[in-house]
Formats: structure tokens, sequence, C-alpha cells
């Protein structure tokens, strides 16, 4: 099957008129209509419906079509890194995460990516849930590793790893293991992230708990600091917590079990770069490898 009588085909179903797809592609009226009669003869099904009032696809041709439109988005992505190669161009990606993942898993996944792939430049950006959506939306980077809860349903979501949370106490507080997220009503409560995280409250929305939140904006190290000095409680997630302080604190799983969903998001999978598709692999690895062992 020739793929330039299926680019021909999808250029001809796009201007509806085999004079214009001759025009745009440089062939003539003659020699479009050949292609499609030898393409419909190959595969043994008509396609197109010839009208008066131009050319539409048919029942079969529009059952195909998603197909044909992947088949040409593969084609050209194959023909891009064969210029590449050609040319002797560095392909690079730019990927944004949060910064969590941006500490935990990025510089293990591109010590081994690079190692491998040493002519990929990979530039990574740590933002906030709500800067990544908007760097995806404005197409500012091929794709990102972030949390669901802040990726557009329209996107394509490739999940990695369910992000567990924790309560977090000073070393010396008694508290039952797993902590009810019941038992978190009234109690001082430092919310991480500046101040500005919006899943522990929408958490506690759902199960009906009040909490005296603090006025304090600070950082997650700060936030750690002053819940070992007694000022107060946090929830914070696996990949949130700063292990240095495991030994002043307490991470209590919350019951019910409650997580938050991380991964890679890009806008469409359908025309997925190979490059990313090999990036998240080593990415998966890396997380796979990473939480296998740990014990909280």
């Amino acid at each position: 099957m020739d793929i330039k009588k299926i680019i021909a085909l999808d250029v001809i179903v796009s201007t509806g008129s085999f004079n214009k797809a001759a025009e745009e592609l440089g062939y003539t009226q003659a020699g479009i209509s050949s292609m499609m009669n030898s393409l419909e003869n190959e595969l043994g099904i008509r396609l197109l419906d010839r009208k008066f009032n131009g050319i539409q696809l048919n029942d079969n041709g529009i059952k195909l079509l998603p197909d044909i439109k992947k088949l040409i988005a593969a084609y050209n992505n194959l023909s891009k890194s064969i210029d590449d190669i050609k040319e002797n161009k560095r392909v690079s990606l730019k990927i944004a995460c949060l910064d969590t993942i941006s500490i935990k898993w990025i510089p293990k996944t591109l010590n081994a990516f690079q190692s491998d792939h040493p002519d990929i430049d990979v530039k990574i950006i740590s933002a906030t849930p709500q800067i990544i959506s908007k760097m995806l939306e404005d197409n500012e980077v091929e794709f990102a590793v972030t949390d669901k809860a802040w990726t557009p349903k329209e996107y394509s979501f490739i999940h990695l790893y369910d992000d567990q949370f924790f309560g977090v106490f000073p070393q010396n507080a008694i508290v039952p293991n797993p902590f009810p997220i019941a038992q978190f009503e009234g109690m001082k409560f430092i919310l991480p992230d500046y101040n500005n995280n919006k899943e522990i409250p929408k958490v506690f929305k759902q199960h009906g708990v009040n909490v005296d939140y603090t006025n304090y904006q600070i950082g997650n190290q700060s936030v750690l600091a002053n819940i070992e000095a007694g000022l107060g409680v946090s929830i914070f997630t696996t990949l949130s917590m700063d292990y240095h302080y495991m030994d002043e604190l307490q991470m209590i799983p919350l019951e019910p079990y409650t997580y938050r969903e991380i991964g890679a998001v890009l806008k469409s999978k359908e025309n997925m770069n190979p490059t990313i598709k090999i990036l998240i692999k080593y990415i998966r690895k890396v997380v796979e490898e990473s939480h296998a062992n740990i014990r909280i």
C-alpha cells in the first residue's frame, strides 16, 4: 500500500475535490483519479462517493479515516526522524514536572536515559500543577509529569504512580495508626506548598472535616520544622515528604486510604513523538525501582 495514495486520499477528503487535491499535491486530475482507483482496487473496497457537488467518503472510508490519520501521522514522524538523522541534528525534548518529581525521579531517569541516548537533549522545568497545565495548553512543553487532578479531561494521561497521603505529626504525639481523617477536626493544621495546596482542603471537604488552618505561608521544609516544634500537624504525600525529617516526625497513613494519581500528560497519545515514549519508559522504571522497597 503506497503511502502517497493514502496522503492523496486524505487531501481529497479535506478539499472535497480531485481538482483541488491535484493542485495542492502537484498532480494532474487524471493522475489523482487513477491513484484513487488503484487504491480502491488494491484494498478491494470503495472508499469515495463521486458526486456532482464534490467528493465524499462513503461509509467504508469514514470507518477507516481515524486509522488513515494515524498512519499519516506515524509516517510524518518517521520521516522527520530520518531527516534529523541525515542532517545530524540533536533531538531535544522539553518537559514540565512537579518540583517533587524533579527531585525524586528525574535525576535518576536522566542519568540512565542520557547514558543510552547522548544525542537527545532533555530540558526539565519544575512548576506547580496550575502552571504546568498552562504550559501544556500553550505548547511550551512536549509533555509533563503531574497530578491527574489538574489534567484537562481532553488530554491523554499515562498513569505512573499512586502517591499516598500521610498525616504528619510530632514524634511525641500519641496518634492512632492508621489515622482517621475525621480526627483532624479542630486540629491546628499547617497547609503545605506555601498555603497554596488545593488537594488537602478538598480531602477535608469530602469528609466533612473542619480544621484550624494556620495563616503560615511557608515552604514544605519549614512546615515540617514547625510540626517538629509542636506548632501544628499536616498532610504530605510519599513524594512530597522530606525523609531527612523522618527521625523527628511521625508519618502515619490515613484512613480511609487516600492518594493522588501522578502520571505523564500529553495533549494526545495518537501522535506521540517516539522519543517521548522511550523517556516515559525510563521514568516508569525509576518509579518502580524507587518505590518497590519503601516502608513507612
